[in-house]
């Protein structure tokens, strides 16, 4: 018998490391505020999606688009906010990738390209997917 090694999961009280993005497993993302700072994202975001390769990016809203975006907010804990972390609800983005929230859930590392922000789910696709 060999022992293999526990991940630690990500929970509420966990820091999110810069460059880094943690799922809940009802949807719900948060991010290091510094990360929405440097691609211009303040208190909404457009998200965007890509079925084929399973990320998930998000932007600053251009002008006219404020209706289409997602709002960005603080994370609390009880009356106390946490400056450093931002959350926003990306449940129907998975559920447009066909990745369910629950198989989702977990720390996945960002990348930026011009002013997007990008999360890469690769790494849960196959039978992380819904059928439909």
């Amino acid at each position: 018998m060999s022992f293999k090694v526990l991940e630690k999961r990500a929970f509420f009280s966990d820091p999110i490391p810069e460059g880094f993005v943690s799922i809940d497993k009802g949807g719900t993302a948060r991010f290091h505020t510094e990360d929405l700072e440097l691609v211009g994202i303040d208190g909404a975001a457009i998200v965007l999606v890509d079925e084929t390769t399973l990320r998930i990016a998000l932007r600053k809203p251009r002008e006219g688009e404020e209706a289409r975006a997602y709002r960005v907010a603080p994370v609390r804990c009880g009356s106390k906010v946490d400056p450093a972390r931002r959350q926003l609800m990306l449940r129907s983005a998975l559920n447009e990738i066909r990745v369910d929230p629950k198989r989702a859930a977990g720390r996945y590392e960002l990348r930026t390209k011009d002013d997007l922000l990008i999360v890469g789910l690769t790494d849960i696709g196959g039978d992380n997917q819904q059928q439909g």
